[in-house]
């Protein structure tokens, strides 16, 4: 029988996109709440003709997972510098953030702000007493949150690319031992308006969604079955378009047509002479 309350959580900003790095002791160093570990795999039918009433055995498409938690937001012991950040660090980088860390005697400070460009991706394991839960190429989304009195929390929701299961020893890393800060004594103003607040609750509003190109060719599934896209998310806002022209008179999803019929579908009273503009298409 599996301790299910005996659970690590760990995370690396992966060097390359998508490539498995290697979990260690320092890398769960992360009070983590309410760890939950979900598999996202799309089974693939196969109705294929036989001379049998049995059915074909299904096979794995696109291998999702999804890691959800929350963790207090809390310092270090010691002054900040380049190693020594807040637990939270590495994954609200892979949120969207990007920290600004100021250095100085006396007043250390390490700043996190919405990011643009340079997110990365990150492996993240979940360890329950012996078995590992692995994702590649994730990236999340959060929503920070408090209650009057109450610890201050940021809730996450990661997805990346499915990892077997496997049986490996339980991390035991070194946790903080600060006590989180609560809600007390704040203020809080917005546009010259100070109010009273009981709760609060502040969604960045990241969409989470896999990297599926229908024009490129299919992805290469591993020997297990397994797709090794990791994860794209657009930073509170919708997804981004290209304007990139077409290379040919006619768009890519529709078979050539004849110059007339050409004309007529791009309402022109004549082949247009350079590439026109397709419908724009979706860019993670």
């Amino acid at each position: 029988m599996i301790k299910t309350r005996r659970k690590v959580l760990a995370g690396k900003i992966e060097a390359v996109e998508g490539v498995a790095e290697a979990l260690l002791a320092a890398d769960g160093g992360i009070i983590a709440l309410d760890v939950k570990w979900t598999p996202d795999i799309k089974m693939l039918q196969r109705n294929a003709a036989l001379p049998s009433l049995s059915k074909m055995k299904q096979i794995p498409g696109l291998s999702l997972a999804h890691v959800s938690f929350k963790a207090e937001l809390m310092g270090c012991a010691a002054a900040f510098a380049a190693g020594v950040l807040p637990p939270v660090d590495p994954y609200l980088r892979c949120c969207g953030f990007a920290a600004t860390l100021v250095v100085t005697p006396g007043v250390e400070t390490v700043t996190y702000k919405p990011a643009s460009t340079g997110v990365p991706s990150m492996t993240i394991g979940v360890y329950t007493d012996g078995i590992l839960k692995k994702l590649t190429g994730a990236r999340g989304a959060v929503k920070f949150s408090t209650e009057v009195g109450g610890q201050i929390f940021a809730e996450f929701d990661f997805m990346g690319a499915y990892n077997a299961v496997t049986d490996v020893a339980i991390l035991a890393p070194t946790f903080p031992t600060l006590i989180p800060p609560r809600s007390t004594g704040a203020t809080f103003t917005i546009g010259g308006y100070t109010p009273v607040l009981r709760s609060l609750s502040i969604d960045m509003g990241n969409t989470l969604a896999p990297r599926k190109w229908s024009w490129l060719p299919p992805m290469t599934g591993t020997a297990s079955g397994k797709q090794a896209h990791p994860a794209r998310s657009t930073w509170g806002r919708s997804a981004r378009t290209s304007t990139t022209r077409s290379r040919s008179p006619h768009p890519p999803w529709f078979p050539p047509r004849s110059a007339k019929a050409t004309a007529k579908a791009w309402r022109s009273p004549t082949p247009p002479s350079s590439s026109p503009s397709v419908p724009a298409m979706m860019k993670w």
